[in-house]
């Protein structure tokens, strides 16, 4: 992973932590730890699936005896970012119909 996605995948967390407190705080509910930590890293893996999938299909790095399976590694990184994107939805859908 490179710094800048270091950077935005923290970045992204933090905005999705900081609109979920808000959240909370404008329904007078105390945040729920586990939702919170569930959200901050499904937005990290979402970029880290976004950069690999990024790298996989430009084709620029070598990977040696897995070269043979950068399809399947494609198709993984986008069912990580298909999962990161559904849990970040469920979170907040299941916060905003209480």
């Amino acid at each position: 992973m490179s710094k800048r996605s270091l950077v935005v995948g923290v970045c992204l967390g933090i905005i999705a932590l900081m609109a979920f407190l808000i959240i909370h705080l404008m329904k007078w509910q105390a945040p729920d730890l586990t939702q919170a930590i569930m959200m901050v890293l499904a937005c990290a893996m979402l970029v880290s699936a976004f950069d690999c999938g990024r790298l996989l299909i430009r084709g620029s790095t070598s990977l040696g005896d897995l070269e043979n399976h950068r399809l399947t590694m494609l198709l993984g990184a986008l069912v990580v970012i298909w999962v990161s994107v559904e849990s970040i939805f469920k979170v907040f859908y299941a916060l905003l119909s209480r």
